[in-house]
């Protein structure tokens, strides 16, 4: 029930009312002019009280009237604040109800103020008094109301403007937050608070900082999109203001004693952020008013939130940049940093990733003064994961190759490595053999790798032909044994699918066809050459680079 205040007022018959006025007149003045000492309501009361007490004495008829201040809680309970009057007379709730002279101030949903007279002749004798003390009351608590209410929103906007300030010299969100919170309890009373951001997914609310939950309560610290206040709000992109939350089901309890709350959304432009969220154990604690300045402070708090979260991006992005800077270093020292210069041949390498870090690799490996390995390897998908498994079969390989196996064995066992390390559903493509230097002898196993092309000393190509299983998926695979002898003139040509599938503006693939033209236009170019036009008609044909795949091309030319 909203409070009631009751004043009961009697006099003698032979007491003027002037002569009363003229006895109170200064504690008047201060009530209608809102001197600095009665600038609120509640002073506002106490003065009133004062006034009836000073004419309790020669206008009171101390055993039939009296004056009180009394608020009435649910049901017919009557609470006593202040009182002067005789033990015979009881005040009741159907006397406050009943009361014909209502003064009626709504102040925050909790003031209303009766004026009741209960003497025998107080409607005939009293009514000048009645009238006078009406239109001074009034006036008063209306003063009294405008006063607060413009201290409040002096209050309000320098809330804001200390925020504001803070917001604009930090970066620090934790401490922003609870700024934020701290400056509210200063101008808007509630006994829970908390401040949401939200997920990157756009899910869930997360609890930046709290205030009067208990630590027990784990669920308050998210709130799901569409449920309890706080994700209906943000649901529907509106802020709420809940009088009796018992009497709304959208309400999720979080605490037993919260009866009204206040949801405003924390909005960059058209974008939500988050949630500002904050409750009262009272049942119709807010106003619109109230959900005004949390929807000022919701604002501020949406830039800290933003700034921050923007900020870390960029530290983020830092990090990972400085990671992946790394990780480049690293594959770059993975492969050949040149090609092995040898008398009778050119050799050439060429690995560009579509991103920083690639899963292409190509290398020469010494075997003996005769003898050099060839490899080249794609791993499948793009970037670090990819770049990650290139690594570990690098690492297989060498290892194996240092053991002195045969090529078949070494495939057999880096298929196993890879897959016991490796993800279901990664797997490797590669070719790996060795070319003896002197009589041009290449021996080689292909593991569903793209077949290599040879273009003869007078342009004539072909590919190598046969492949078996990929690398990392089949436990059980076998990998042939192939040979081929180069011849001098003769161009053998290693590359990953990047290459032939890169697509162009048409929709069509640069195609197997259009690589052995280039080679045959240049055959007769130095290897470097070969490679590096390769390199830049695949970019040229390409509609956009940007989505190219990794490129890696091995040029091997025997020159005598």
């Amino acid at each position: 029930m909203s409070p009631s205040m009751i004043w009961l007022l009697s006099r003698k018959a032979d007491m003027t009312m002037i002569h009363t006025i003229d006895e109170m007149r200064h504690l008047l003045d201060d009530l209608i002019l809102l001197r600095p000492r009665i600038d609120t309501i509640q002073a506002v009361l106490d003065a009133a009280c004062k006034i009836y007490q000073a004419a309790s004495s020669s206008l009171l008829i101390p055993e039939r009237g009296g004056l009180g201040i009394y608020s009435v809680r649910s049901g017919s309970s009557v609470e006593r604040t202040w009182e002067s009057k005789p033990e015979s007379v009881d005040v009741s709730a159907k006397m406050i109800f009943e009361a014909q002279r209502t003064i009626d101030l709504s102040y925050r949903r909790t003031l209303r103020a009766t004026l009741l007279v209960f003497s025998p002749a107080a409607e005939k004798d009293h009514d000048s008094l009645q009238n006078a003390f009406h239109t001074i009351s009034v006036r008063a608590l209306r003063n009294a109301r405008i006063y607060e209410r413009l201290r409040a929103r002096i209050k309000g906007i320098s809330a804001l403007w200390k925020v504001g300030t803070t917001i604009s010299s930090s970066l620090d969100l934790r401490y922003l937050l609870n700024l934020i919170l701290s400056t509210l309890r200063d101008v808007l009373a509630y006994d829970a608070a908390g401040i949401y951001i939200l997920d990157r997914d756009g899910e869930r609310l997360t609890a930046a900082t709290l205030r009067g939950y208990k630590s027990e309560m784990e669920h308050v610290a998210r709130a799901k999109i569409g449920h309890g206040l706080i994700g209906w709000a943000a649901k529907e992109g509106t802020d709420l203001l809940v009088e009796d939350v018992e009497n709304d089901d959208r309400y999720i309890p979080a605490r037993e004693e919260t009866r009204s709350e206040m949801v405003a959304l924390l909005r960059r432009g058209n974008r939500i952020v988050g949630a500002f969220n904050v409750e009262s154990n009272t049942v119709n604690a807010y106003t619109r008013s109230d959900m005004v300045l949390l929807h000022a402070l919701a604002g501020q708090a949406a830039i800290a939130v933003d700034n921050a979260l923007l900020y870390r991006d960029v530290l983020e992005k830092r990090r990972l940049d400085a990671e992946l800077s790394l990780a480049q270093e690293i594959q770059r020292k993975l492969l050949p940093d040149k090609a092995p210069r040898l008398d009778g041949w050119e050799m050439a390498g060429l690995n560009m990733p579509a991103a920083r870090v690639g899963g292409d690799y190509y290398d020469f490996i010494w075997i003996n003064d005769d003898v050099i390995g060839i490899c080249i390897a794609d791993v499948s998908g793009k970037g670090v994961p990819a770049g990650l498994v290139m690594a570990t079969f690098r690492a297989s390989l060498l290892a194996e190759v240092l053991n002195e196996y045969s090529i078949e064995i070494i495939m057999r066992k880096v298929n196993q490595l890879l897959i016991r390390s490796t993800d279901r559903g990664v797997f490797v493509t590669s070719v790996y053999g060795t070319l003896e230097l002197k009589s041009g002898l290449f021996t080689y196993c292909n593991a569903g790798h793209v077949e290599p092309i040879i273009l003869s000393a007078d342009g004539e190509p072909r590919t190598l032909q046969g492949s078996d299983l990929i690398l990392g998926s089949f436990s059980h695979a076998n990998y042939e044994l192939r040979r081929v002898r180069l011849s001098v003139g003769e161009i053998l040509v290693l590359y990953t699918d990047g290459v032939v599938e890169a697509m162009g503006s048409s929709g069509e693939e640069f195609g197997i066809d259009r690589l052995i033209d280039i080679i045959r236009a240049h055959r007769t170019d130095p290897a470097i050459e070969i490679r590096d036009r390769i390199y830049a008609e695949v970019l040229n044909f390409s509609a956009d680079p940007s989505l190219l795949d990794d490129l890696t091309a091995m040029v091997i030319k025997r020159t005598q």
